[in-house]
């Protein structure tokens, strides 16, 4: 390895973006990164480990199944099953979902080093070096205390091991090497180095040992052949910054040596220029742990206080102050070759910049704030335009000779410019605030050019040696020149209608003879002639896709697109047919800047004038890539309740119940150059809307309502020009309700019929079943008025009128004869109606008790009470319901009963929906031996009667309870409760 030369420079600018917890991150010191062979970036940490899309963070810990958050190793095995070592635990992880400890024991895995043969060698804690394969353990090296961080595997296959090694709780080393059956070949004195926390082998073949006390430099060839020997490390690695803790190494694809202290990031490039990159520069933090350089040339740094990336590339790299220019606004460039560079600054400054040894020499000053620029003549001649009083004109100009410097003061002209040119014939032509003018070195003649006096943006010559001017005002003119005499003439020609209203600005000229015209106000237009010779214009607008409307043409490549330049960066124009089709170079590389001066070099590299320093930038020709992969990296079906995440890797197809159409999706693409610049496009085949959305950034949709069927979800990333890329898909399909299934359609089919039928043929039974009922509470009622009127009941009211008149009680015989002559109609007027209202009907029951207290002669006490509100309405009941147990109580209780003091006590009141009757007497009860019941007397009166009750009421049994009252065992009466539903 030989630097010829280094310097030591502060951090140059690179871009740098910063990811911590406030991004997702499950916290934000990093111990180790890791990168899967599908692009997801991994990062370990003490609380979990976190997997990175490009669009968002997903954490997996002790809550989804880690045995451990604290993670400090992963390595991906065949058929991408990643390996995470959690604690003391060695887990998988397939398609998002963490397996079970898969160690028969515990074992603290340090790192994994996998091998060509598919095995995988790990590092641990405390059980040295030890080969796993196919789920197999073996053990290489004897168990030795002390945790095993690193390993270098020689082309001999010798094992070379950092750490720190103790013995008898004594620390004994730092480096151990073993041969490859795990025999102890050689091992460092302690602190020689002191706690090697990683090995790097750079691609000369070096082992660098990172350690708390320094870098350090093993040779191949010594450990090779079996012993541990340090060499001196090479000049640019022997400094102060690298002899403190330095936790990680690694070497771009460039050659760059990047290495991680604690005291900011190092980079060494290849002609040995150390740069240092810390806080102030971007860097998440200064102290640096751990280092990662992903598949797009990316470099992942871990940090105490988060994640950096930074983009190398090799494509995009800044110059500024801290690499010893005199100011980071760039007001103009001159390129050489690569080791020489010219730039005017804003502060008065031209200065000659070698970026290979990163020196740099100021050839002249002047005042700050002033118009300094460096100029090239289409004839290769280069000058250098000045003024002191005003930054954006010159009044001044001197030749410049790259290798001698400025030539004496050339030209003090009467009035400022902008550019200038020369013909090749010692002319010198200016454009200015006062027109255009020519002007010739020898006489020192300033002669005014086709009359034109207005101010002048710019102007170029074509290849046919015509002038163009393009004008403040917004005109556009060709001018041709004429040499025939002394002085020049010239003839202008107006073609500003070719500007289409454009307000002209800065002007260029192609390797194809066309004339670009760039504006203030609408974009670039291109000049051309047709196959007639008569001139046309194509212009490209901000509809087009530019990204500013003010900006003009800078710089065209080999293949013939033309870059854009803006304030606000650049635009490449990529010729199809006729046309262009318009990248957003700085979306797509990440590049944005106020841009002042474009110079492209013969082998392909640009180097820009910014605002913000000296840009170096290869174009990687993104627009030949294909669109990034995307994919779906999560599904969150949200059902009514809860939240259920579906894994899009497992599942090929997955059935949802209906209710659970909400459904949002999760994409990325793993492309970590530029995230926000990759577009996307999705459809939801199966919805309403089938088609593809319209482009956009966003990583996520949801789909609300989604109806039983199938569906199939698709998403894509598009490039530059909008040809996507392969689709990522997911297949789902929403079951319908279960009661709009055939089967249940068929069943509902079956059990409506068997329903119908039922139904009818119970509709048809119930209608004979009424008509039955009807006829037998018809016969019912006929066999009721007739008990109620029977003859013994008639022969006794008429033997009693008779013993009256015979006993010449006139008075009572015709109280008699009245009250049986009324009971007897009531009776006969209730015999053509099914139902009367229950005034008449008690008003009937009256007349009947008080017909029998006549003949009983005042043997016992009746007493009516019914509800006022139930006679008052219109309650319809069967005539004469209770008459029958009215009697009972009269005939078998009171009148067998001794004495006067007989008591009857009848109610009526209301017991929604029913009428309530209580028929209670004091008589001799109906198990007493003098009354009827006891001689076997069966009262045909109570049964007619429960009948009526229950077909009335339309139930089962009737509603009628009888009490039978006792004292000390001994009867004392009766008492009937009956329940009759109103009509």
């Amino acid at each position: 390895m030989l630097f010829l030369c280094w310097t030591t420079v502060s951090a140059q600018r690179v871009l740098m973006e910063n990811y911590t917890m406030e991004n997702g991150l499950a916290t934000n010191v990093v111990y180790d990164i890791f990168q899967d062979s599908k692009g997801f970036m991994w990062f370990m940490t003490r609380f979990g480990l976190s997997r990175y899309d490009g669009a968002r963070f997903t954490n997996f810990t002790t809550k989804n199944g880690l045995r451990s958050n604290f993670v400090s190793a992963m390595f991906e095995g065949p058929n991408g099953i990643l390996y995470v070592a959690s604690g003391d635990n060695l887990q998988t992880i397939v398609n998002g979902k963490v397996g079970p400890n898969i160690l028969p024991g515990s074992m603290a895995i340090e790192a994994f080093y996998k091998q060509p043969d598919g095995s995988c060698i790990l590092t641990t804690d405390n059980s040295g070096l030890v080969r796993y394969s196919e789920g197999k353990l073996q053990q290489i090296t004897p168990t030795y205390p002390g945790p095993n961080s690193s390993l270098i595997i020689t082309p001999a296959g010798n094992l070379l091991t950092g750490g720190h090694f103790i013995e008898k709780t004594e620390y004994i080393s730092s480096l151990k090497l073993f041969d490859p059956n795990g025999k102890l070949l050689d091992f460092a004195p302690p602190g020689e180095p002191n706690d090697a926390q990683n090995l790097f082998l750079d691609i000369h073949g070096n082992i660098w040992v990172c350690a708390v006390n320094g870098l350090q430099l093993l040779s191949m060839e010594d450990v090779d052949e079996g012993r541990i020997k340090f060499c001196s490390l090479p000049t640019p690695f022997d400094h102060a910054i690298l002899k403190g803790n330095v936790q990680d190494m690694l070497q771009d694809r460039y050659g760059n040596y990047w290495i991680a202290t604690n005291e900011g990031l190092v980079r060494i490039g290849p002609s040995g220029q150390l740069t240092v990159f810390t806080e102030t520069d971007g860097l998440a933090s200064n102290k640096v742990l751990k280092l990662h350089e992903d598949q797009e040339n990316n470099l992942w740094v871990g940090t105490l206080k988060g994640v950096t990336k930074i983009s190398l590339g090799g494509h995009l790299q800044y110059f500024t102050t801290q690499d010893g220019l005199a100011d980071n606004e760039i007001q103009s460039v001159l390129v050489l070759s690569e080791e020489e560079i010219f730039v005017t600054t804003t502060n008065g400054h031209l200065q000659k910049f070698n970026p290979l040894t990163m020196s740099v020499t100021t050839l002249a000053s002047i005042k700050p704030n002033s118009f300094f620029k460096i100029l090239t003549t289409r004839t290769g001649q280069h000058f250098v335009a000045l003024n002191e009083e005003y930054r954006w004109t010159a009044k001044k100009l001197f030749k410049f000779d790259p290798k001698q410097g400025l030539q004496g003061e050339e030209i003090a002209f009467d009035h400022s410019f902008f550019n200038m040119e020369t013909d090749g014939k010692g002319h010198y032509f200016m454009a200015g605030n006062h027109g255009l003018y020519a002007y010739d070195p020898k006489t020192e003649e300033q002669l005014n050019l086709a009359g034109i006096k207005d101010r002048v943006n710019q102007i170029v010559f074509d290849k046919d040696g015509n002038l163009w001017a393009g004008m403040w005002d917004g005109k556009l003119f060709r001018v041709e020149l004429f040499y025939n005499g002394d002085p020049i003439t010239a003839k202008k020609d107006d073609l500003s209608h070719l500007m289409k209203g454009a307000r002209t600005g800065l002007m260029y000229v192609d390797a194809m003879g066309n004339v670009w015209a760039g504006s203030r106000d609408q974009g670039v237009t291109k000049i051309f002639k047709d196959t007639n010779g008569v001139y046309q214009s194509l212009q490209m607008t901000p509809e087009d896709g530019l990204m500013a409307p003010s900006c003009y043409v800078a710089a065209e490549d080999s293949q013939g697109s033309v870059f854009i330049a803006s304030q606000l960066g650049l635009d490449k124009l990529l010729p199809v047919g006729d046309s262009y089709k318009v990248l957003n170079f700085s979306k797509e590389n990440n590049f944005y800047d106020e841009i002042w001066d474009v110079k492209r070099t013969v082998d392909g590299i640009f180097w820009v004038a910014t605002a913000s320093g000296l840009v170096r930038f290869v174009d990687q020709f993104t627009e030949t890539l294909p669109p990034p992969k995307v994919h779906i990296t999560q599904i969150i079906n949200k059902a009514e309740n809860e939240s259920v995440n579906l894994d899009p890797a497992e599942l090929k197809e997955t059935i949802l119940p209906h209710g659970q159409g909400n459904i949002q999706f999760y994409f990325a693409a793993l492309y970590f150059v530029n995230e926000s610049a990759v577009k996307y496009s999705y459809r939801l085949l199966g919805a309403s809307d089938e088609n593809w959305n319209t482009l956009t950034n966003g990583t996520s949709v949801s789909y609300a309502g989604l109806r039983p069927g199938k569906y199939r979800f698709e998403v894509r990333t598009l490039n530059w020009n909008d040809l996507p890329g392969t689709s990522d898909v997911f297949d789902f399909e929403i079951t319908p309700p279960w009661w709009t299934t055939w089967w249940f359609m068929s069943l509902s089919f079956v059990f409506i019929t068997g329903a119908v039928y039922y139904f009818m043929k119970r509709r048809i039974d119930h209608i004979r079943y009424k008509a039955q009922m009807e006829q037998r509470i018809t016969e019912t009622e006929m066999k009721a008025l007739r008990a109620q009127m029977n003859p013994h009941f008639i022969f006794n009211c008429i033997n009693n009128i008779d013993a009256l008149v015979q006993s010449n009680d006139r008075y009572n015989a015709t109280v008699y004869l009245n009250k049986f002559a009324k009971l007897l109609r009531n009776v006969l007027d209730s015999s053509q109606q099914r139902t009367v209202s229950l005034s008449m009907d008690m008003e009937t029951l009256e007349l009947y008790v008080s017909l029998e207290q006549l003949r009983d002669k005042g043997k016992y006490e009746v007493s009516i009470n019914v509800d006022k509100n139930l006679l008052k309405g219109d309650f319809q009941v069967p005539p004469l319901i209770i008459q029958p147990l009215v009697e009972n109580a009269i005939v078998h209780g009171l009148r067998k009963n001794q004495g006067t003091n007989g008591k009857l006590q009848i109610s009526v009141t209301g017991q929604h929906p029913f009428v309530k009757y209580v028929i209670e007497d004091n008589g001799v009860g109906r198990n007493n031996k003098n009354s009827n019941k006891a001689k076997g007397h069966k009262s045909y009166g109570t049964q007619m009667s429960s009948d009526r009750v229950r077909f009335f009421n339309e139930e089962d049994k009737a509603s009628i309870l009888f009490i039978d009252k006792e004292e000390n065992g001994v009867p004392t009466g009766t008492r009937v409760e009956i329940l009759l539903k109103v009509e």
